[in-house]
């Protein structure tokens, strides 16, 4: 719930537009318009096998599902990110969580002046890094290395991602990043095919409705799902296959 409530600071944007779509988000909004999931026509073979190896994978962890939720789009309907853009993000990322994280000043600026990530930073992002560090608001966004996790793991610096029961050490991820140049990880990145990608987008969809039928049923997120590591997930993966074509702010996690 302190994760949640710190989340209300984020999304201090202008007052025409407002990030949506996290569940941890209270405030009052305009009733969203629905992600489109779902095509006009019955889906394809490759759409229902993928939701079934979701099922699988799902029965096998001990995570609760419905069999009615929508499969995610087919690759032709969706604008996946370049790997240039997804290195941007991760870098920018990285700069913020580790500021949110509290790690030392005179580190995260040698990171920001590395990156050039003051180029690279959302609306939301630039009001953080040009305020205080230690606030709720940095609290929050220091989540976003498990954001970056997803990320790093489109380009294959990262092998896997496993049931998200906990989040990953943050050390670890700078282990991947910080000896890197923007360049470096360009040049070295593998990224994963658009089948890869929706296959975790539609696995990762599945865990976010079990946390937040959870959450509304007033219980602990099943099978020792970490919600937080889970909406950090469904951001990063909604926001790899653009999602409404949505910026990073704004990139909606519906269930």
């Amino acid at each position: 719930m302190k994760r949640w409530l710190a989340l209300l600071l984020i999304t201090s944007c202008s007052p025409a537009q407002t990030p949506v779509g996290d569940s941890r988000r209270e405030e009052p909004r305009p009733a969203p318009v629905e992600a489109p999931r779902v095509a006009s026509d019955e889906p394809s073979v490759e759409q229902l096998e993928r939701r079934h190896r979701s099922f699988a994978r799902l029965h096998e962890e001990g995570v609760p599902y419905i069999a009615h939720l929508p499969v995610v789009e087919r690759e032709a309907e969706l604008r996946f990110r370049t790997r240039d853009e997804i290195v941007d993000r991760a870098v920018a990322l990285f700069v913020v969580a580790s500021r949110g994280a509290r790690d030392p000043a005179d580190y995260v600026a040698e990171m920001e002046a590395r990156y050039d990530a003051t180029r690279l930073y959302t609306p939301v992002e630039r009001a953080y890094m040009s305020g205080p560090a230690e606030t709720a608001q940095g609290t929050a966004l220091s989540w976003r290395f498990e954001a970056l996790r997803v990320l790093l793991w489109a380009l294959g610096y990262i092998d896997d991602l496993p049931k998200p029961i906990a989040p990953m050490d943050g050390v670890e991820i700078a282990r991947v990043v910080r000896p890197r140049t923007v360049e470096d990880l360009r040049e070295g990145a593998q990224l994963r095919s658009h089948a890869a990608i929706l296959d975790a987008a539609d696995l990762i969809y599945r865990y976010a409705w079990a946390c937040v039928d959870a959450r509304i049923q007033g219980r602990p997120a099943p099978a020792g799902l970490d919600t937080d590591v889970v909406i950090e997930w469904h951001h990063a993966i909604n926001w790899l296959i653009a999602l409404d074509d949505a910026e990073w702010d704004y990139v909606r996690t519906d269930t």
